[in-house]
């Protein structure tokens, strides 16, 4: 099992001086010094602008020392990193707090910079740089366990000088190493729903024995995997898919299309060139997950289209800044033709559908929509989202609704619902939420954390009492009304342990500095739900016109029976006719493949022994296909 701080990351602090802890800086070559006599900084990186940044030495321009960085962009309004230094990686604890400090000043008013951090990107916020020498300074939640400091400065054309950095070690730090016992199994085995969580980084200890369903938090954007135009990078989302496929979890593909983190030279093109792309994108994801090893197993969900109300892929507002937008909704309108799509303000996403539609079989990958605020009601979302679920229904191109469940679209306190009571808030969630149902396809919360650091007025508190005691209300309060409501099929936590997205809000299930589960996953996720019986779930028929499960474009001519039926254990499948070229599946409520077996030739009866499969009561499928026919017959798993 792989523990959740590596060897050297720990050797690292254990061999900090004592009595120096506070003291140490992690910063290298702090004070640009050491470089020689040329342009260069030791223990730096030029990543972007290596020509706008040099090395001065006049007294007047150094802060201390005999060396500085100066910064002389020309000005690149709304892409700072165009001139960007990275500092030497510095070993880090994922869920404690750092402080990076620098001094700087600007030869004149209106010089601004940006912190970031690598390789999991979190961003502080713009800095305006006075005139005369001052501290500035970057606070951050470590999220991995070796940390860059970016510094993004060109903004403006103004002169920017650097000198002294400093980031400190923590004196104490919270250091997450619990291990599972061995007998712990995923919290929702036999509950016919799932429980899943992102999987990677810091995600991944423990995971399958706490969880069953996989979802790559980064690795499957866009911009991660064809960073460079036509060089697609697979290695990072691979191990994740393999990982699932081992464990019979299902994964969900996340995502092809956004309006963020894609990648920065599709942003430029022209429409037409665009286009190209986003067919290239679909076909070599297609290729690529084509069921030849576990690594490539075929998708069980795909996320086709996310946050499209939120954040489209459109060169509006926020967007405009941003290089990684994509700006490709005309692009995806040019297909109204081709793909007799009517002109219409969702035209675009209709016709990312029938994308998706061409170049994934929908009897081996369920197609999703996802967004967030849909349940909060907030900025129109929930009227927004039911209108487009049900136009992509009604020509039957998704299989299921995907929503995001974080925290500031829950919470109370500080959310679209502030200062209102929680049963009201509770109510308008439960409202919203049967909205959505009333779609009539399954849903799946997406994305889901919930905050720890607060009290019950969602009020910052160090009591860790009390931070675990709302944190497990608010489980209890909002997981249990998604987990128990019967047209969800499973919930995903955005992660679990330290250094997950929202680490500074206390989000995680485990505690680093006590090493131990708390209440919300010890007493509730673990004990309660684990414990409960089965939620209710609603039969659903997936929306698959000419290959759905329930269905098809011709259908079996012999006979095909089921006994018994309901089952607890095992059951025959016996048919009329010999059968060719014939092939069973067995498929699970949310529409999950379970088993496929081969048919001889003139075989006519099929045994299963189900038993050892611990499978949830429910409504199963088994299919025969025979060439391009098939017949569907309703299993039911008794009690």
């Amino acid at each position: 099992m792989q523990q959740f701080y590596s060897r050297i990351a720990i050797l690292a602090f254990l061999l900090l001086p004592a009595g120096l802890l506070l003291s140490q800086n992690l910063i290298l070559n702090p004070g640009f010094e050491e470089g020689g006599e040329g342009n260069e900084f030791t223990n730096w990186t030029k990543l972007n602008g290596a020509e706008y940044m040099t090395a001065v030495r006049g007294e007047d321009q150094v802060h201390s020392g005999n060396r500085a960085l100066r910064v002389s962009s020309p000005g690149f309004e709304s892409q700072p990193w165009q001139v960007q230094l990275l500092s030497d990686a510095v070993p880090t604890f994922p869920g404690n707090s750092y402080t990076f400090t620098i001094w700087a000043r600007a030869e004149e008013a209106g010089g601004r910079m940006r912190f970031s951090t690598q390789p999991n990107a979190l961003y502080g916020g713009n800095i305006e740089i006075p005139t005369e020498w001052t501290q500035i300074s970057y606070t951050f939640t470590a999220n991995v366990e070796m940390t860059s400091i970016a510094m993004d400065m060109g903004y403006d054309d103004v002169t920017l000088y650097f000198d002294d950095a400093e980031m400190l070690a923590p004196e104490n730090p919270c250091m997450d190493t619990y291990d599972a016992p061995e007998d712990q199994e995923p919290i929702a085995t036999g509950k016919g729903k799932f429980i899943g969580s992102v999987y990677g980084g810091n995600q991944i200890d423990d995971f399958e024995q706490y969880f069953n369903q996989v979802t790559p938090e980064n690795a499957g954007k866009w911009g991660s995997v064809e960073g460079t135009r036509d060089t697609f990078n697979w290695a990072q989302l691979d191990p994740i898919r393999a990982f699932a496929a081992r464990n019979n979890f299902p994964f969900r593909f996340h995502v092809m299309l956004w309006g963020a983190q894609q990648p920065t030279w599709l942003k430029p093109l022209s429409d037409e060139e665009k286009l190209v792309e986003i067919r290239e994108w679909f076909q070599a994801v297609s290729d690529h997950y084509d069921g030849s090893s576990d690594a490539r197993a075929t998708l069980e969900y795909l996320e086709v289209v996310n946050e499209f109300h939120n954040q489209p892929p459109d060169n509006e507002g926020q967007n405009a800044d941003d290089a990684g937008s994509g700006d490709y909704i005309r692009a995806l309108r040019l297909l109204n033709d081709t793909l007799n799509t009517a002109p219409g303000e969702y035209d675009w996403i209709v016709n990312a559908f029938k994308l998706a539609r061409e170049y994934f079989p929908c009897e081996e990958t369920k197609l999703m929509l996802n967004e967030y605020h849909v349940i909060a009601g907030f900025n129109n979302t929930t009227e927004v989202y039911t209108e487009v679920a049900q136009l992509l229904k009604d020509e039957g191109l998704v299989d299921v609704l995907g929503f995001q469940g974080h925290a500031f679209s829950t919470r109370v306190y500080g959310g679209p619902y502030t200062q209102e009571r929680f049963d009201e808030v509770t109510a308008a969630l439960t409202a919203n939420l049967d909205r959505v149902a009333a779609v009539g396809l399954p849903m799946m919360v997406t994305e889901l954390d919930i905050d720890g650091n607060t009290d019950d007025t969602y009020t910052p508190t160090t009591d860790q009492a009390v931070r675990d005691s709302f944190q497990l209300a608010e489980y209890q309060r909002v997981f249990g009304l998604l987990w128990n409501h019967p047209s969800v099929i499973g919930i995903t936590l955005w992660g679990y342990r330290s250094g997950l997205w929202r680490s500074d809000q206390a989000a995680y299930l485990i505690d680093p500095c006590t090493d131990a589960p708390r209440p919300a996953l010890a007493e509730y996720l673990n004990d309660s739900i684990r414990r409960a019986d089965a939620p209710p779930l609603t039969d659903f028929d997936y929306a698959c016109p000419t290959t759905s499960i329930f269905g098809g474009p011709g259908e079996l001519a012999t006979t095909m029976e089921l006994f018994p039926n309901p089952t607890r254990g095992g059951v025959t499948i016996r048919f009329g006719a010999p059968l060719n070229d014939a092939e069973l599946r067995l498929y699970d409520p949310i529409g999950k493949e379970l088993l496929r077996q081969t048919i001889a030739p003139y075989q006519l009866q099929v045994d299963l022994d189900l038993a050892r499969r611990d499978l949830a009561p429910g409504i199963y499928a088994v299919t025969v296909r025979s060439g391009s026919l098939q017949r569907t017959l309703r299993l039911v798993i008794a009690r």
